[in-house]
C-alpha cells in the first residue's frame, strides 16, 4: 500500500490528522481558533498539535520510546499543515 495519495489527501498522515483535529467538537473549535488567530496557520497547527500531546514521545519509559517515537515523529513530519490549515479555514467559511 502507498502511503502517498490517500482519500483525496496529499498523504494517509495528513488526512489522519485532519480526522483527528475535526471529528470532534470542542477540538475542532479549538484548533479553527489556532488557525484564525494566526498569520501562519500551518505552523501554528504543527505546533499546537506537538504541544497538545506534550508526553507523546514519554508516555512511560517502556510503554513508547525509541522507535515508536521515532516513527510517530516521522508521521508528524509527514503531514501537510498547509492543507489541514486551509481546510480547516475553509470548512468554517
Amino acid at each position: 500500500m502507498s502511503t502517498d495519495g490517500y482519500n483525496g489527501w496529499s498523504n494517509y498522515e495528513t488526512w489522519c490528522v485532519h480526522l483527528w483535529l475535526t471529528n470532534e467538537y470542542d477540538l475542532y473549535h479549538t484548533v479553527l481558533t489556532v488557525a484564525r488567530e494566526s498569520s501562519r496557520p500551518d505552523e501554528a497547527l504543527d505546533a499546537w498539535v506537538r504541544d497538545y500531546w506534550p508526553d507523546w514521545r514519554n508516555v512511560e519509559p517502556n510503554d513508547l520510546h525509541g522507535m515508536y517515537s521515532d516513527l510517530m515523529g516521522s508521521a508528524l513530519d509527514r503531514v501537510d499543515w498547509t492543507e489541514v490549515a486551509n481546510a480547516i479555514l475553509e470548512d468554517a467559511a
